[in-house]
């Protein structure tokens, strides 16, 4: 099928945010039992002959070092420890046919579910209820370490060239003049210059590997960051959290622990004991995301880049000015949803433009589809703040349009592309095909719905991301 029929259509967007507030503040260390209270879960002592042979002391992360987590890994999460309420093994059942049904369960939750499913549930609360372990590696890279030198992606690396070659070309594309008629099109960003007169980059791109946390100090390091108090020992967090690492397949390399890729600057952490005065938007790409990518039923060699041109456009909003951060460091959920579809027709706008990706038709469908498989929703509910698979779909089908119909060297300014996207983005909210003709990813979470079984066998089998990572993906 092809979506990219050359007819004129208004300009996309290039940004997109992922900042978000999740449920979990509070959590006992003992592995016990999961009592919510007013959004905070507690874990009450346990009988069990495991949570006997551990210490009783609290090892909390604060509630406010929740908003990075992906929204479709906390939904899955926090369904995993409401059903573990009563039985942990009918919640650990539920995980292994969640990871086969399809229903509103997009590709992104059926891979959470596969990977939860060969974790014990007693491991799973402790280092995704207790340790919030999907996180440290994301923090620790942001606010301790930091450094961009040597950096590498992919746990062996073998994703660093493909992503330092695409970054250097979103770059290109969007500090370049460009020739147009338009004097408002000369250039999409200046970020000016540096004393050696070379352009400053508005941001840093970090790898994110679980192998990080390998290092004590590492961790005993994060744990002064992140705890929920100073009564936390955070020798007995460095130790512990290995104890529990050490139990799952692929120890620090498992996926779940850095499958995220997103951007966040000084902004993000404003409610947070920390100095960020310095911090630049930083792009955090974890292994996870790119294992995730690797295994997918959709997989596509344009996958990573599409990622990457995605988060770019939450850094183009953030220098901007796009979006609003409230003290919380989180952001509104109608402003979040609309960012993130604006940041899916950036990434397909600068994979289809010819002085960007100059990817043909036919690549253009794989992006567009790696969009779809991208979006997510809750059960009963229309969408997890990044957009569901049709409305990813059809932002990117809109995002790639726009960019073909623009003579080669054309590249309109950011305001004229945020402007172009406003006018469009109801009508991509509500799948319209008349700026996204051959959309066919389900735009709700119904059984009944057309879309929904047009999607048939595709979708059973495709889904969902959640970066961003991302931003997300986002």
């Amino acid at each position: 099928m092809k979506h990219l029929a050359a007819t004129a259509i208004p300009v996309l967007s290039l940004f997109a945010v992922l900042l978000r507030t999740s449920v979990v503040a509070s959590v006992n260390r003992n592995d016990g039992n999961i009592e919510h209270h007013n959004g905070i879960i507690n874990t009450n002592t346990n009988t069990n002959a495991e949570a006997h042979q551990q210490r009783s002391s609290s090892s909390l992360v604060a509630d406010r070092f929740s908003n990075i987590r992906d929204p479709a890994f906390d939904h899955a999460i926090q369904r995993y420890l409401e059903n573990a309420t009563d039985d942990d093994e009918r919640a650990h059942r539920s995980l292994q046919t969640n990871a086969e049904t399809v229903d509103c369960k997009t590709e992104l939750r059926k891979y959470h579910s596969k990977l939860l499913s060969q974790i014990s549930p007693s491991t799973i609360r402790s280092l995704f209820g207790t340790y919030r372990a999907d996180l440290l590696a994301f923090y620790y890279k942001a606010l301790i370490d930091g450094n961009e030198d040597g950096e590498f992606f992919g746990i062996d690396g073998e994703y660093t060239n493909e992503i330092l070659a695409r970054m250097e070309s979103i770059e290109e594309f969007y500090h370049t003049s460009s020739s147009s008629s338009s004097s408002s099109a000369s250039i999409i960003f200046n970020p000016g210059t540096d004393e050696d007169s070379e352009v400053k980059r508005p941001s840093v791109l970090l790898g994110i590997h679980g192998s990080d946390l390998k290092s004590r100090i590492a961790r005993f390091k994060i744990c002064k960051l992140v705890r929920s108090s100073t009564a936390v020992n955070c020798d007995t967090f460095a130790d512990d959290l290995d104890v529990y690492v050490q139990r799952i397949p692929q120890k620090y390399d498992n996926p779940l622990l850095t499958m995220n890729a997103l951007v966040v600057n000084k902004d993000s952490f404003k409610n947070m004991d920390v100095d960020t005065t310095s911090l630049k938007p930083s792009i955090l790409f974890g292994d996870g995301i790119l294992q995730y990518l690797e295994d997918s039923s959709v997989a596509s060699e344009h996958d990573p880049d599409f990622v990457l041109a995605h988060e770019y456009g939450h850094v183009l909003q953030m220098v901007n000015g796009l979006f609003e951060v409230k003290s919380s460091g989180s952001i509104e959920a109608s402003l979040l949803s609309k960012l993130e579809l604006m940041a899916d027709s950036l990434g397909a706008y600068y994979m289809a433009h010819q002085r960007g990706g100059a990817l043909s038709v036919d690549d253009i469908d794989e992006v567009v589809n790696r969009a779809a498989n991208l979006g997510d929703f809750t059960e009963n509910s229309s969408s997890s703040g990044h957009g569901t698979p049709g409305q990813r779909e059809c932002a990117a089908i809109w995002g790639a349009r726009y960019a073909q119909q623009l003579p080669e060297n054309i590249a309109p300014s950011f305001d004229e592309v945020v402007a172009a996207f406003e006018d469009a983005y109801e009508d991509i909210v509500n799948g319209d095909p008349s700026v996204c003709p051959g959309i066919t990813a389900p735009l709700a979470c119904s059984s009944s719905n057309s879309r929904h079984d047009k999607w048939g066998a595709i979708y059973a089998i495709a889904g969902a991301f959640g970066l961003y990572m991302h931003c997300i993906i986002m």
